[in-house]
Formats: structure tokens, C-alpha cells, sequence
């Protein structure tokens, strides 16, 4: 296997993909095993049944799949409306179940039925918003000296593994430990094997992968122009920059032109390149004029290459590359003027 700067390129920008999979794969698992693992299973079989005193008493919250019957529900007018563009798409309401010496909150979906004295979900520490808005408010309401009635814990009843919040992040979590492993195994697989990572992949279409890269090699040894993070060498155009590396033969290259893209921080420039094999390099240029040295010296290369942007020549290219091709071929073989 070539060894080169084609290849040190490869394995460094694999080396970085691995870092990279593995943090994303780390944090995956640790959503995995530290909440949506514990929280499903706890969900799973029958409801735990606590006591009042179990309550009362409660710790490591939150506890899943909890079953709590009182005495007394009331119901304290407090509720969640939840709309999409103006319509109500759920309620959620509030309560105060009586257990005999405290109160404790539960939230259910739909309104609070007093008849019903059994819930069932997760016992869990108060929300921001229901400490601030539900919590507070009741203990505003009743004197100083029974406010400890009302205990600062809450049965969440719409907790459920069907829950959109509870779906949504069990497939965040799988998604992301399974791009993390994904990440990983490709970035062990490019190190293993640089040939099979893009860049040197997409040499492929040129012939032997360890022969093209060779070939590169011994040009840039006779001789390179750089300009910013663009490389040319007899045959080469090289755009390499950091873990960054692409080429593209001159010979193949059909179409030449500057590009610009404004934002609100300034104007980024970059030239665009289009070879007759659909392969596209967009390297980047400190500023217009480098941006124009480039396009320059790569014009010389490939002086019968289609200069600047034409939404024509860009159709063609996507659509009737054939024809485009055999245009640009036609001016390749006209004498030099």
C-alpha cells in the first residue's frame, strides 16, 4: 500500500471519525443505561403499590410504575392545555389526593373524576413550572401552618412508555448508539484499510487505488504549485487542507468557476471544479483573489475546461452530462490559439 500524503490524509480524518463515533456513542449508552433503560423497565409488569407511609417516605426518586390509593381526591382547578397552531390537541389536570395525613398531587390526563381514589404512573420530584405555578399556588391558598400537608412530589399518571417525550427519547437514544457504532466500525475500518475511505475510494474510478496514489506521489515530487489549499502538479489537481484530501485528474476536467457565498459575517469564496466522471472539488480560498489565482492556474491546466457559472452548463452537467462531455472533448481537441 502507497504511503503518502494521500494516505497519512485517510487515516487522520479516520482517527478523527472514531473520536468523534465513540463520544457519540458514549453518550448514547449512558442515555440508555442511566434513564430510558431504567425508566422502560420499570414500566414493564404490574404497578409496585406504595403505602401513604411509602410516600411519605419516598426516595431515589423517580420510582416507575407506582400504584397509590388515598381517602380523598380534590380537585384544585389547575390544569396544562396543550394546542398545535391554535387547536387543543390535550388536557392535563391536577389533584390533590388526601392519604390519610398528607396530600400528595397527581396529574392524570382529563379532568379529575373525585370517585376515583386509585393512580397509577411515577412518583417523581416536581417540574420547574409545576413547583412554581401548582405547588406554589395551592400553598398560597391555605395557612402557614398546613402547608407542610401538601408534600413537594407529584404522581405523574400520563407517564407511559407510549408517551411522545418517552418515544421520542428512546429513539433518540437507539439512533444515536446506533450511528455511534456505526461511526466507529467504519472509522476502525478505514484505519485497517485507507483505501476504502472516501477519499481514496473515489480514485477508484481511475484504476488501482495504490497505483493512482503512487502516481500522485511521484508528480508532487517533481514538482507542485501550491495556492492556499490548493495543490497542482503536472496531471493533479489536489485540493488538501488538514484531514482533507481530494484529487481530480486535469485531463478530466470539464467545468471551471468562482463561487461566492455571502452571509451575515462576510463573503466566503471557494472554486468549484466538475470533471466528466460526476466528481466535484469545492476548494476553499482566503478571499476573492486567491479565489482567482486558482481558478487561474487551473484554467492553465485545463484550458479547454467550460469557465465560469452558467445555470445552462449546470443543467447539462446534471441532466445531459454526455452531450457536456462531448462539447468540452470537441474544444480539447481544437490547436491551441
Amino acid at each position: 500500500m502507497a504511503s503518502n500524503k494521500a494516505v497519512s490524509a485517510a487515516r487522520k480524518s479516520s482517527i478523527v471519525w472514531l473520536l468523534l463515533a465513540g463520544l457519540v456513542l458514549i453518550g448514547g449508552l449512558a442515555l440508555t443505561i442511566l434513564y430510558i433503560g431504567p425508566k422502560y423497565i420499570g414500566m414493564l409488569g404490574a404497578p409496585k403499590v406504595l403505602s401513604s407511609s411509602d410516600v411519605t417516605d419516598a426516595q431515589g426518586l423517580p420510582i416507575y410504575n407506582v400504584q397509590v390509593a388515598g381517602e380523598e381526591i380534590i380537585d384544585d382547578l389547575y390544569y396544562y392545555e396543550y394546542t398545535v397552531n391554535g387547536i387543543r390537541t390535550s388536557m392535563e389536570y391536577f389533584g390533590a389526593l388526601w392519604l390519610g395525613k398528607r396530600f400528595l398531587l397527581v396529574r392524570q390526563f382529563g379532568e379529575i373524576d373525585t370517585s376515583v381514589l386509585t393512580y397509577t404512573g411515577t412518583l417523581r420530584e416536581l417540574e420547574s413550572d409545576e413547583r412554581s405555578e401548582v405547588y406554589a399556588g395551592l400553598l398560597a391558598e391555605v395557612p402557614a401552618d398546613q402547608q407542610e400537608l401538601l408534600l413537594p412530589i407529584i404522581l405523574d399518571a400520563t407517564d407511559s412508555p407510549t408517551k411522545f417525550e418517552n418515544l421520542a427519547l428512546a429513539a433518540l437514544a437507539l439512533g444515536t448508539v446506533g450511528f455511534g457504532l456505526y461511526g466507529v466500525y467504519r472509522g476502525i475500518t478505514h484505519l485497517a484499510n485507507p483505501n476504502k475511505h472516501p477519499f481514496l475510494k473515489s480514485l477508484a474510478r481511475l484504476g488501482d487505488v495504490d497505483d493512482v496514489v503512487d502516481r500522485i506521489e511521484k508528480e508532487r515530487v517533481l514538482g507542485e504549485e501550491k495556492i492556499g489549499r490548493l495543490t497542482l502538479t503536472r496531471s493533479w489537481v489536489i485540493d488538501e487542507k488538514g484531514n482533507n484530501f481530494r484529487a481530480m485528474r486535469a485531463e478530466d476536467i470539464i467545468w471551471i468557476y468562482k463561487h461566492a457565498q455571502r452571509s451575515r459575517y462576510g463573503t466566503n469564496y471557494s472554486v468549484r471544479i466538475y470533471d466528466g466522471h460526476g466528481e466535484k472539488l469545492f476548494v476553499g480560498a482566503k478571499n476573492q483573489d486567491q479565489a482567482d489565482e486558482m481558478g487561474m492556474a487551473i484554467a492553465k491546466k485545463a484550458p479547454w475546461a467550460l469557465l465560469g457559472f452558467d445555470k445552462a452548463i449546470e443543467d447539462a452537467y446534471n441532466k445531459n452530462r454526455g452531450e457536456l462531455i462531448a462539447a468540452v472533448e470537441k474544444r480539447k481537441r481544437q490547436p491551441a490559439q
